[in-house]
């Protein structure tokens, strides 16, 4: 292809200056156009600028759009993000669909939409109706104008729900809500917020019931008669913090790869090329899709570039950029070459992306300085920069100065070659926004680092280091706009509190969890004390009610354990053996125990010992001390008598040989008494009883 001359016309932000760039390099005249005043040095020293791109249009072989906004009246309000996360106007109804709807009445090669087209993406609605229209599968939907209308709705068909706002104020990102409870609860308490805020500037919203599955976005290049061959399948990754927590943020990062008209395509774009075709739409046109097992569920359309995807789709272009949309803006069904496996793109921020702080921005990002310590850019994607003096810096008002790009033949190679890329990019006061990507899904993680560091010293992975997050927190927290971001920073740590919440309520109704670690941990969640002093705070009780128990008199006592003999149960409440299970139930919860020993738990009831009496000798006789001391000494470190075991053995044989002598003299006694006197021997005698007491209770 001979050389050629395109004009890349941004009719509201600065958005396609790395493809300018690209064409550019490649060897062609280039010619970029910015309407936004405060984008405006976007671009400066990449590519050549003009002021007034109508009087370009007769010089340019092609014009290449890269937005449907037009610039208008300035109706910035609040914070929030769009496509490239700068913070939207709201309110504006023109396109540059009919921009390009008139140039290409001229003879022009224009890559842009029609009104029809721009139409998809501002009313979400009319979006539907046109799917609906050639036969394309649709979710439950419902366009409303009013917010009571919705809340009704929503009351009279309980459902989880996802509100999108129509007209551009759906760019504020902030706004999408998708709903959560079953009952729509959650969904009408949004909108009642939203009629408060937004009233006066929505036109209106949709609401989609929720569906379930995985979404996947479908991204070809129409050339105004049919689609491209190659057709490529896009993850988004919006929420600025891993595990998809955070705001939104238009897009931190995607995964990519190229395909085939498969299934997906035909169930979507397949029914709608006609229709595109009719309408003259020329250049990229993204679909969003719920993918499940019942089916395919279109949910959005993006019929432009997609941001950061465009950089995705340069790397992956393995023929000329430029002649790739010169045949496509002429109509010369374009067959690019294009990467086989997958790629991933990574997003670079700084401060205070992705809010509107202009005093922020001014301190810590504005004009900073980009700086690489390899030579080769391979990979290196501009978004908001500029090039003064060969230095890179930041430019725009977004914080978004570049994009960083990555392919391979598996996802680990791609995102391997991406994080490479990323480790010989140094920029000052940033926060860089890092994807990681797996089975063709997304996942970001965020770090910041103060003064020049690698991008990747800077980022705190999902499991990231202590340090790196205490900065950001410290960071982000130092201004009001950022007390959120140290809220999500700390979401990783309140799912662990809420896992181990959980564990402890578990080990509460089946038995404490294995490990004394997990004890204590249970003990913090629920606000106990530490083991060791709950368990001696129970014996105290057990100890006391034990006590107040032994001082009740007898009666009571036997009232309360449900005895029904004389028998007094035994200090401690053992379990004795053969005793009724009811029983012992009854005794425990009487000492205050609660029937946990019946479970298998510990004995509630302490365990008195009894102080053993040291037996005094056979008689009862008190033994000469200083006998004993003799006798001690005598037996030259033997134990003294009584002592030990063997003492206690021969003391129990002294005891059962002094008892047998009792035995035989009460014997003895006893056959005296019935010789001398016969009618005796009947009654029962004491066996110590004199021959006086015998007379005197003969005769009473």
């Amino acid at each position: 292809m001979d050389t050629a001359n395109f004009l890349f016309v941004s009719a509201d932000a600065a958005l396609i200056t790395d493809l300018a760039w690209q064409v550019w390099r490649e060897g062609h005249d280039v010619k970029y156009y910015v309407e936004a005043e405060s984008d405006r040095e976007i671009g400066d020293g990449f590519v050549p600028k003009t002021e007034d791109w109508r009087a370009e249009v007769d010089w340019a072989d092609v014009v290449v759009f890269d937005d449907i906004w037009v610039s208008g009246p300035d109706q910035r309000e609040g914070p929030g993000t769009n496509e490239r996360g700068d913070t939207p106007r709201v309110g504006s109804d023109v396109g540059t669909g009919a921009l390009a709807e008139e140039l290409r009445a001229e003879g022009k090669a224009v890559v842009g939409g029609t009104p029809a087209t721009d139409r998809l993406e501002e009313d979400r609605g009319y979006a539907m109706e046109v799917l609906e229209d050639h036969g394309v599968n649709t979710v439950e939907h419902h366009v409303f104008h009013e917010f009571d209308a919705g809340i009704k709705h929503v009351q009279e068909n309980p459902a989880p729900y996802v509100i999108k706002p129509l007209g551009e104020v759906q760019n504020v990102k902030r706004l999408l809500y998708v709903g959560n409870e079953d009952d729509g609860s959650d969904v009408v308490d949004v909108l009642r917020a939203y009629k408060k805020a937004w009233g006066h500037r929505m036109k209106g919203f949709q609401l989609q019931r929720k569906v379930e599955g995985v979404e996947v976005a479908i991204c070809g290049f129409f050339d105004g008669n049919e689609f491209v061959d190659r057709v490529n399948f896009n993850f988004e990754h919006k929420k600025l913090f891993p595990g998809n927590i955070g705001p939104s943020t238009g897009e931190m990062g995607t995964s990519m790869f190229w395909a085939g008209k498969n299934r997906l395509f035909e169930e979507t774009f397949g029914k709608i090329e006609g229709w595109l075709a009719d309408e003259g739409y020329v250049g990229s046109i993204d679909i969003n899709c719920i993918v499940n097992e019942t089916g395919i569920y279109p949910l959005e359309f993006t019929p432009r570039f997609g941001y950061p995807t465009i950089a995705l789709q340069e790397e992956s272009i393995e023929s000329s950029t430029a002649e790739f949309f010169y045949d496509l803006a002429h109509g010369n069904k374009p067959e690019p070459e294009v990467h086989g496996g997958y790629q991933i793109a990574v997003r670079v921020v700084l401060p205070p992306f992705p809010f509107d702080d202009e005093q922020t921005y001014d301190e810590n990002s504005r004009n900073a300085a980009v700086v690489f310590d390899a030579a080769d850019r391979a990979g290196i994607h501009i978004e908001d920069a500029k090039r003064v003096d060969g230095q890179w810096r930041v430019a725009g008002e977004s914080g978004m100065p570049i994009v960083v790009t990555g392919k391979g033949e598996t996802m680990g190679a791609a995102r391997k070659r991406a994080y490479g890329r990323i480790d010989d990019v140094v920029m000052p006061k940033c926060t860089t926004a890092t994807t990681s990507a797996s089975a063709g899904s997304t996942a970001t993680a965020t770090g910041f680092r103060r003064g020049g560091t690698s991008a990747r010293d800077a980022r705190v992975g999902p499991t990231g280091t202590r340090d790196g997050a205490a900065r950001l927190h410290e960071f982000l927290t130092v201004r009001r706009n950022y007390t959120w971001y140290a809220e999500v920073l700390d979401g990783r740590r309140r799912r662990r509190r809420r896992r181990r919440r959980v564990r402890a309520l578990r080990s509460r109704d089946h038995g404490p969890p294995e490990g004394d670690g997990r004890r204590r941990e249970a003990a913090r969640v629920f606000e106990l004390p530490p083991p060791r002093r709950r368990r001696q705070r129970a014996e105290r009780r057990r100890r006391v009610a034990w006590r107040e128990f032994r001082r009740e008199p007898r009666r009571r006592r036997r009232r309360r354990l449900g005895l029904g003999g004389d028998r007094e149960p035994e200090q401690g409440a053992r379990p004795q053996a053969g005793e009724d299970v009811r029983l012992r139930h009854r005794r425990l919860e009487a000492l205050g125990g609660g029937g946990d020993e019946l479970r298998g738990g510990p004995s509630p009831v302490p365990r008195f010992r009894l102080r053993r009496r040291r037996h005094r000798g056979a008689t009862g006789r008190r033994a000469d001390r200083r006998g004993s001391r003799r006798r001690a000494r005598s037996r030259r470190g033997r134990p003294p008598r009584g002592r030990g075991r063997a003492g206690r053995d021969r003391q129990r044989r002294r005891v059962r040989r002094a008892s047998a002598r009792r035995a035989v003299r009460d014997r003895r006694r006893r056959r005296v008494t019935r010789a001398t006197d016969p009618a005796a021997g009947s009654r029962s005698r004491s066996r110590n009883a004199s021959p006086t007491a015998r007379d005197a209770r003969r005769r009473r």
